[in-house]
C-alpha cells in the first residue's frame, strides 16, 4: 500500500491540487493539518480534502478560526456550511492500524527534533500518543524530515503552502510511504505563489 502524506496547505489550492495529481498511484492520503492560513478560508481546499476523502488533523491555523477571534470569519457566510462542519470536528490527532504497524498523526509533536527544545522540555514525563507510534506524521515545521526518534518513523512531509526552505523558496513538497517496505520519500515541485 502506498500512502500519500500531505501538510501545512494554507489555502493554496493549486499546490494542493498538483501535489495530488502527482503522487499518484496512492491508495490512500493523510494531511497533517493547517489547511488554512489563520484567517483565511479556502473553501476549495476543504472540498478536496472532503471529497477525496483524505484524512485531515486540525492543525494551529484551524485551532485559529475555531478561536473567538475567528468568530468573524466562522459568521460571514463565505465558508460554506459543509465545510464549517468539517473545520469543527477535525481532530487533533488521529490513530490507524496500517498493514499491522501502528501509525498517528499529529499537526506539532515534542517529538519531532525540528520543534523547538522547549516544546521537548515541557513534557516532564508526560505521556502523548504519539510515544508508542510505529509511525508517526507530523507537520507545522514547513521542514521536510524522515528518521527515526526512539521506535518510530517520523515523517515530516514539509509544506505545500509557505515554503520555508531559504534554498528552495518555491519548492512545494509531500512525502509518500511504501507499506511494503516502510520507507517513504520526500517528493515535490517548485511553484512560485
Amino acid at each position: 500500500m502506498k500512502i500519500g502524506i500531505i501538510s501545512d496547505i494554507h489555502g493554496d489550492v493549486r499546490a494542493l491540487r498538483r501535489a495530488l495529481d502527482e503522487m499518484q498511484p496512492v491508495d490512500r492520503v493523510l494531511c497533517a493539518g493547517d489547511l488554512v492560513l489563520q484567517y483565511r478560508f479556502s473553501n476549495e481546499v476543504f472540498d478536496i480534502i472532503r471529497e477525496r476523502g483524505i484524512l485531515t488533523v486540525r492543525g494551529n491555523h484551524e485551532e485559529a478560526i475555531l478561536a473567538s477571534g475567528g468568530e468573524p470569519l466562522r459568521n460571514s457566510g463565505t465558508i460554506s456550511p459543509a465545510n464549517l462542519g468539517m473545520l469543527q470536528t477535525l481532530p487533533q490527532f488521529l490513530e490507524m492500524q496500517l498493514d499491522g504497524k501502528r501509525l498517528v498523526m499529529v499537526h506539532t509533536s515534542p517529538l519531532d527534533p525540528a520543534n523547538d527544545i522547549r516544546l521537548r522540555q515541557a513534557l516532564n514525563g508526560t505521556h502523548l500518543p504519539e510515544m508508542d507510534a510505529d509511525i508517526l506524521v507530523v507537520g507545522n515545521t514547513h521542514r521536510t524530515m524522515i528518521g527515526q526518534v526512539g521506535n518510530a518513523l517520523l515523517i515530516n512531509p514539509g509544506s505545500l503552502g509557505e515554503p520555508r526552505d531559504p534554498a528552495n523558496p518555491y519548492k512545494r513538497t509531500y512525502a509518500v510511504l511504501d507499506t511494503a517496505t516502510w520507507e517513504a520519500v520526500i517528493q515535490g515541485f517548485t511553484q512560485p505563489f
